[in-house]
């Protein structure tokens, strides 16, 4: 699932597309790994023997990386409501558009069922339930700010892994 949304984004970044990538689970410095690994098309160790003779390419890319690309891993229970992360990713086009004159592209968020929907404190939703919302809630955005989004959901850890795309 990982591996899936870090290859689209750094397709679109590849592209010269702006992207943000959200993640709600996993350790920060694990993805950027995967960012650089599938960057380059290397190893994690042919990453650091790269590293180690040609720094200027990790000069170039890095200054690349920075300018189309947002990361972000937001792991905080506190923060763990869609509608949290929606003013975030609200924050952040917004901040994207005043440096660059255009917003993002791509919002790639991996895992949006870790999400709870503030709504479900209020009406008693199934589990089914909250995730649609979480789901319809970043198409929403998507439509909204003219984006695409790529969301994976994962129904568990040893079933099937669905990948929904909208936009």
């Amino acid at each position: 699932k990982t591996t899936t949304m870090v290859t689209m984004a750094v397709a679109n970044l590849f592209e010269a597309k702006n992207v943000l990538f959200i993640t709600h689970e996993g350790r920060k410095e694990d993805i950027i790994d995967k960012l650089w690994c599938c960057a380059t098309i290397r190893t994690k160790g042919e990453l650091i023997s790269l590293y180690r003779t040609d720094e200027q390419l990790f000069l170039g890319a890095s200054y690349f990386f920075k300018e189309h690309l947002t990361y972000m891993a937001i792991n905080d229970p506190e923060q763990m409501y869609v509608e949290n992360i929606a003013r975030i990713i609200e924050r952040k086009q917004h901040e994207k558009i005043a440096a660059t004159g255009k917003g993002y592209d791509l919002l790639v968020v991996d895992y949006p069922a870790k999400l709870q929907a503030e709504q479900s404190n209020k009406v008693q939703m199934q589990y089914r339930q909250a995730e649609h919302y979480v789901y319809n809630y970043f198409v929403q955005l998507a439509l909204k700010h003219k984006f695409h989004a790529l969301l994976a959901i994962q129904t568990n850890r040893e079933a099937s892994k669905n990948t929904r795309h909208q936009g």
